[in-house]
């Protein structure tokens, strides 16, 4: 067993607990649903990160803090059950809560009533002042630390990075500042001592998050985010929620002012004053230190009653928007940077629901004049960072992220790196039986920057991506089909609004990198065949009639003389110079998305038999096998052409990522150990750094750091 993995990971008995499935992870461990056998009852078991176990002083105070917050005995904190080291592997055994993340709440449902919020924010203020009498602040209070259980009740979680305030054991991490920016406060965010006003500050921007959909402050940078809220203003609730009570307004400016000593004297005097405003009681002047803070907050007004802010299109929508505003209003999110646009993709999903005709009108918009909506979700996209990020992303090992969207009841359907850089286009789905089934969205992830993006929000018209692009310009893009047309988008917003390629959908499709050359299977007028097109001029040109069956899959030699295409009767390759086609690979087979071998003389293909699959290495010129490298469920060659990068089971059964080297005994070496495993959905990016899996049922992505060569 490798040394970065965990032993909890791989043994699936670790101690007295049984591990079924990863749950989670933070900034110092990763957390799994598990069985204490010994009491038969399940708990959530955070183990520390494999790479954190070799540095004493995070061990400590790993197990310095769980004992701190296993002292902590309120409904509204997740319990501690027990803290201890296994094989040299510390961990925390804690109460399983049966709910979701407030994070996941919101992201699904978008602002909640300011009364629900409220009754969120009583419970953790009772958490916080249990927390504070045992001297223990928080320091990281944000909607991912809030489980709503299954009643509706707050629990908090996760003190992981709490200081306990006691001589003997205050415990500090090397100077670095800890917390998540958006939620830190003023005086952290000026390294200033933390007290326990500063979770109230946090809690403050949380209920803001709450009921408005937006942060008091809101940028792309987190260095600019921290000096903002260290010396500037917040905003005020009603600039994004008009209507929302005077009382509940004064309320969080009084918990985010930005001196501690001016905000609630402590969490149980909060608890008091959200109460009061939940009963319609005015809040008491005569509160220490409430005088100064309205004094503080009336001076902020603006000079007239009704210079208020309105609601903007991501917080209040018209009546009559159509389902795509609704839903992009809903569910846009953007967790880094602003080079990724939604409007070209919206033009896209509008174009399929109007037909080639109407797509051709609306592809001749470029002012977005007659849509307000959609123009301020494309050129405002980069706040949405500030907000709820769209994905997690965890080292499962140094050279191993899973990457968690925070969209619930979806899974990964297809993985297309985006033509150019380390971007990768990821459809999602809904699950059968949840109220996502049938929803399509479509988002994109760079696992290099830690960046993901939502390009198009949940929605019932289906789409699938065929394949990536990159445009004459360089910038990274996808093809896109829906029910009624053909795309070329490209997703940055500095790329043009999505072109149409062919008034009806495509089976498949792929482009030539560099040439300009694009490849689609389809239905033309009088036939169905292959053919290619300039994605610049749209001028098509018939390749090869196919009599029966449809194209699944296809892939492009380096050169472009040669295509290889998958059909239900096997693995098909189209001589481009000679005109013809044959078959390499009969029966049922499977086809990667890079299967050529950088020389184009190789073709890696998979066989279907009764016993199973294997990796087939077929001669490119003449077809016949070069070897048989063994069972797989997926393959593809890694763009330098050194080795073979497959998806094939591990001694439990599980599919798993394997780099295969590329000439006989064709070694393997395993690159995840993963407790769910992996897809047969397999991709690499185009600088060959990372592979991109994804987990089985759930919207997760698996990327792992490559190597040159093995």
């Amino acid at each position: 067993m490798s040394e970065n993995v965990s032993s909890a990971r791989e043994s699936y008995i670790f101690g007295n607990y049984e591990i079924l499935e990863t749950t989670g992870s933070g900034g110092m461990g990763v957390v799994y649903r598990a069985v204490d056998l010994a009491l038969n009852r399940t708990v959530a078991l955070k183990v520390l990160r494999d790479d954190l176990r070799n540095q004493p002083h995070l061990v400590a105070r790993f197990q310095r803090e769980a004992k701190a917050f296993a002292a902590l005995d309120h409904p509204n904190i997740v319990h501690i059950y027990s803290v201890g080291v296994i094989g040299r592997i510390p961990y925390i055994a804690m109460e399983f809560v049966e709910g979701e993340p407030l994070s996941e709440v919101l992201m699904s449902r978008g602002p909640i009533p300011w009364r629900e919020a409220l009754e969120i924010g009583s419970q953790v203020a009772d958490a916080l002042a249990c927390a504070h009498d045992h001297l223990i602040i928080h320091r990281d209070i944000k909607p991912g630390n809030i489980l709503i259980d299954r009643e509706g009740r707050a629990r908090v979680t996760d003190f992981g990075i709490a200081k306990v305030l006691n001589a003997s054991t205050q415990l500090t991490a090397d100077g670095a500042r800890l917390g998540t920016p958006q939620y830190m406060c003023p005086e952290r965010c000026q390294n200033k001592e933390i007290t326990p006003l500063s979770d109230i500050y946090s809690l403050g921007v949380v209920l803001f998050q709450c009921i408005s959909g937006r942060l008091p402050y809101e940028t792309n940078s987190s260095v600019e985010l921290i000096q903002r809220i260290a010396s500037e203003p917040p905003a005020r609730l009603r600039q994004f929620v008009p209507d929302a009570p005077d009382a509940v307004e004064r309320l969080l400016a009084y918990m985010i002012e930005k001196k501690p000593a001016a905000r609630p004297k402590d969490a149980r005097e909060l608890r008091t004053l959200i109460d009061r405003v939940l009963d319609g009681k005015p809040l008491d002047d005569h509160l220490d230190g409430m005088v100064h803070a309205i004094a503080s907050f009336r001076k902020s007004l603006p000079p007239t009653a009704t210079a208020r802010a309105e609601r903007d299109a991501t917080t209040q929508l018209p009546a009559k928007q159509g389902w795509l505003e609704r839903v992009s209003a809903a569910w846009f999110r953007r967790s880094r940077g602003t080079r990724l646009g939604l409007a070209g993709l919206a033009v896209l999903l509008l174009a399929a629901l109007a037909g080639a005709a109407g797509y051709q009108a609306l592809s001749r918009h470029t002012a977005w004049g007659n849509r307000p909506n959609l123009r301020l979700l494309a050129t405002d996209a980069g706040r949405w960072h500030a907000l709820n990020a769209l994905a997690t992303f965890s080292e499962e090992t140094p050279q191993v992220q899973v990457i968690r969207f925070n969209l619930a009841d979806f899974a990964v359907r297809s993985i297309v790196p985006s033509g150019g850089s380390q971007d990768a286009a990821v459809a999602l789905i809904g699950l059968p039986g949840t109220a996502r089934a049938g929803q399509h969205a479509l988002c994109v992830v760079n696992p290099g920057v830690r960046d993901a993006a939502v390009l198009l929000s949940p929605t019932p018209v289906e789409f699938r991506v065929l394949g990536s692009a990159s445009a004459s310009s360089g910038e990274p893009g996808c093809l896109l089909a829906s029910a009624c047309d053909t795309v070329f988008a490209g997703l940055t917003p500095t790329e043009r609004p999505p072109r149409g390629l062919l008034a009806q959908p495509a089976d498949a499709a792929t482009i030539l990198p560099g040439k300009n050359v694009l490849a689609l299977a389809a239905r033309w007028t009088d036939a169905y065949g292959i053919a290619e097109s300039d994605p610049e001029t749209g001028q098509t040109r018939p390749l090869i009639g196919i009599a029966n069956g449809r194209v699944q899959r296809m892939a492009y030699s380096a050169d472009g003389a040669k295509l290889a295409y998958l059909m239900d009767d096997g693995v098909w390759l189209l001589d481009k110079s000679a005109g013809t086609s044959k078959c390499l690979l009969p029966g049922r087979a499977g086809l990667g998305p890079m299967p050529f071998s950088p020389d184009g003389k190789i073709l890696a293909a998979i066989a279907q038999g009764s016993n199973g699959t294997s990796i087939k290495l077929l001669d490119a010129a003449d077809g016949h096998e070069v070897a048989d490298a063994g069972t797989g469920a997926a393959v593809l060659w890694h763009p330098s052409g050194a080795y073979l990068l497959i998806a094939a089971a591990d001694r439990a059964e599980r599919l798993q990522l394997w780099a295969v080297k590329k000439a006989a005994p064709y070694e393997r070496v395993q690159l995840t150990h993963l407790g769910a495993g992996v897809t047969e959905e397999v991709a690499v990016s185009d600088d060959g750094k990372y592979a991109l899996s994804a987990e089985p049922e759930v919207a997760a992505l698996v990327a792992v750091a490559l190597p040159e060569s093995l």
